[in-house]
């Protein structure tokens, strides 16, 4: 055996994971097991439109625990909000945290447990500032299948003064416990369905080609690209069904476990930047940049390549089948193939991914020349 064959070195992270139809009616039980004074984050209405919120108070003061809600999470959180959240948390004397919506509420809960231990504006963590020790214990409870945010290590903010979206990371960010039921995504409508399950498709694929991919993150890309690919247009066009829910809240849990374990690439790289300058949803951008960046990475690792086409389509005969699935899914679920909707120049297209920067250029699969990329991509969405 050579050291070419040897397994290299990796980590992997995952807090505890309770899956399942009914889980949300554990929350009070493991609450109590964590902390006496629990602040709830959420967005500003669907939690309190859908009675979730009121279900999760009495739940909690069942098991003796006092409750404060902080809903002020916008659809693109900012470090400001998590500053106010932090605020509020330390004047209640919070002991326990639990992040309960989309992405955006889940990265916020997740901030702000991390700066109650931590001095500083989070503005200061997302530009390098380290963090250094254990934030307040946090519990994730997703009702969106796609943003994976309930098992990673990481939360996406914007900085408002400068229009920065960019992550503060560390290990132990990494949720206590994240509770996915199903049952919560039940009143997804459908372009929300459309647009997180399509950023849950892209974390798997850009997960397995990953130059931080590793045999565990693999196992979990794989399964989690099939799940989502015979699911994603049933749960869009048949939303009531539980059964997709349930796979899609599977596909978006696994493909969370293996992106967070291997990182991502360039779709994610580019949609940041894209997204906060001409105010994209994340799941639609990554939907119509995924295709483009299996057609710019294919030749960087074929082999992998082609079992994605496969796991996609078992008809698939080459990579280009693949990519063709993408295109015909999105197409089926109302995504545009293009950017022409949204009025953005070339130019100021340009401007805005010259400000990519990050890990997630360095794990994708192809060397990324922005200069080479820009002009590959303009031809193909203008």
């Amino acid at each position: 055996m050579s050291e070419n064959d040897l397994i290299r070195r990796f980590n992997f992270l995952s807090p505890k994971i309770i899956f399942g139809n009914d889980t949300l009616n554990e929350l009070g039980k493991i609450t109590s097991e964590m902390g006496t004074r629990a602040l709830i984050v959420s967005g500003q209405h669907a939690m309190q439109k859908y009675g979730i919120l009121n279900r999760i108070i009495k739940d909690l003061e069942t098991y003796n625990i006092e409750t404060f809600v902080f809903n002020q999470v916008e659809p693109e959180v900012s470090c400001d909000t998590v500053d106010l959240g932090k605020k509020f948390a330390n004047e209640n004397n919070i002991d326990i945290i639990i992040g309960i919506g989309g992405g955006s509420a889940l990265d916020c809960g997740k901030a702000i447990a991390i700066m109650m231990t931590h001095e500083g504006e989070t503005w200061e963590y997302q530009d390098n500032k380290k963090i250094s020790h254990p934030g307040t214990p946090y519990i994730a409870i997703p009702t969106t299948a796609g943003t994976g945010s309930e098992v990673t290590k990481n939360a996406v903010l914007i900085n408002r003064s400068t229009n920065w979206k960019a992550s503060i990371r560390h290990p132990s960010m990494t949720p206590k416990v994240a509770i996915i039921d199903p049952k919560l995504t039940l009143t997804l409508p459908p372009n929300i369905t459309a647009y997180t399950g399509m950023d849950a498709l892209t974390q798997a694929i850009e997960a397995y080609v990953s130059l931080k991919s590793n045999p565990l993150s693999d196992v979990l890309a794989e399964k989690a690209i099939s799940l989502i690919a015979s699911n994603l247009e049933n749960a869009v066009k048949n939303g009531e069904n539980l059964e997709y829910r349930e796979k899609m809240a599977l596909g978006s849990l696994i493909s969370a476990l293996a992106f967070s374990n291997s990182g991502l690439g360039g779709v994610h790289g580019i949609a940041h930047p894209i997204g906060a300058d001409f105010k994209i949803p994340h799941g639609k951008l990554c939907a119509i940049l995924l295709p483009l960046l299996m057609e710019y990475n294919r030749d960087y690792n074929k082999s992998k390549f082609m079992i994605i086409s496969k796991l996609l389509n078992p008809k698939s005969k080459s990579i280009i089948d693949g990519i063709d699935f993408i295109y015909r899914l999105n197409q089926s679920i109302n995504i545009p193939k293009t950017l022409k909707d949204y009025n953005i120049s070339p130019e100021e297209f340009k401007l805005s991914i010259n400000k990519a920067r990050g890990g997630s250029f360095n794990a994708n699969p192809r060397p990324i020349d922005k200069e080479e990329l820009v002009e590959f991509l303009i031809s193909r969405l203008f």
